[in-house]
């Protein structure tokens, strides 16, 4: 597999240098309540209005997640194919391992709002929403590095593992899909609010979709499925930056919560586009 949408080499510095002013800001915004000096009555794109901001806390995101990105998808000195795909593996790993970590917390939050456990009521959903989205880039770099020091050593590749197709990529779609129509309902009938809960069970049938083998699975489209991973990472990071810059309040935690399944539906549709393009292309080779 040749190395595939990869910063240059260089960048993977900036992305160092980009982190050490973020994580400066971050703790002074957190630790400190430290804010910069604020634009006063100007009004901003986005969905702020007049008013005075400060935004220590959009300049510490920002840096951070970029670093992050810099970091993980630069490319090595001597990128080779078989690392590009270890850098690869590492990242649908760390996909899954996030999303089910995503699925675990908000069964937990379900589980909080029916039955009176103590412990489960210091889940503070915000705080960990807000984090959850840079553990994915850590869990990322920490695993290809991982990996790229074992691969140094016995020269093997670490095999991808799913779940089979049979019975979770079909519970995992039937899951969706009734979403789907509860959502088109509830457009034109009145559902009772707490119903809403359930929707936090949603992430769990995407990842029981995107954890298990497809219908027909092959080589390419294990490849397919590895390129269109890092489409999806990069798109949903571009959207969560913008995101951090033009909504504010409740409507920022509400963009980030769809920002835990935005990564997940991106990756479903590049899948699957991808996916047929790449069957059209050997369709016509064999035609050939």
């Amino acid at each position: 597999m040749k190395p595939y949408l990869l910063f240059p080499f260089g960048f993977k510095i900036i992305g160092v240098i980009l982190l050490v002013p973020g994580i400066i800001f971050a703790y002074l915004y957190f630790s400190q309540n430290y804010e910069l000096p604020p634009i006063k009555n100007n009004p901003i794109v986005g969905l702020y209005g007049p008013g005075s901001y400060s935004f220590i806390d959009e300049l510490a995101t920002t840096f951070i997640t970029v670093g992050l990105l810099f970091i993980g998808f630069s490319q090595l000195r001597n990128e080779r194919g078989s690392v590009h795909k270890l850098r690869l593996k590492a990242l649908y790993w760390a996909v899954i391992i996030n999303c089910l970590w995503i699925a675990l917390f908000w069964m937990l939050v379900v589980l909080r709002n029916f039955m009176n456990i103590p412990l489960l009521w210091h889940l503070e959903t915000s705080v960990t929403v807000i984090y959850n989205l840079f553990a994915l880039l850590l869990l990322f770099i920490a695993r290809f590095y991982y990996l790229l020091y074992k691969y140094g050593k016995s020269k093997r590749s670490p095999a991808l593992r799913f779940l089979p197709y049979l019975p979770y990529n079909l519970i995992g779609k039937t899951g969706v899909a009734v979403f789907l129509l509860i959502a088109f309902a509830a457009a034109f009938i009145k559902i009772d609010d707490k119903y809403s809960l359930y929707l936090y069970l949603l992430p769990v049938f995407f990842l029981l979709w995107i954890a298990s083998w497809s219908k027909r699975q092959s080589e390419l489209g294990t490849i397919v499925r590895l390129k269109a991973m890092q489409i999806a990472v990069y798109i949903n990071y571009a959207l969560f930056i913008m995101a951090t810059w033009v909504f504010y309040d409740i409507n920022y935690l509400f963009a980030l919560f769809f920002g835990l399944l935005s990564l997940q539906i991106t990756f479903l549709i590049t899948y699957y586009v991808m996916i047929y393009r790449a069957s059209k292309v050997v369709a016509l080779f064999n035609m050939g």
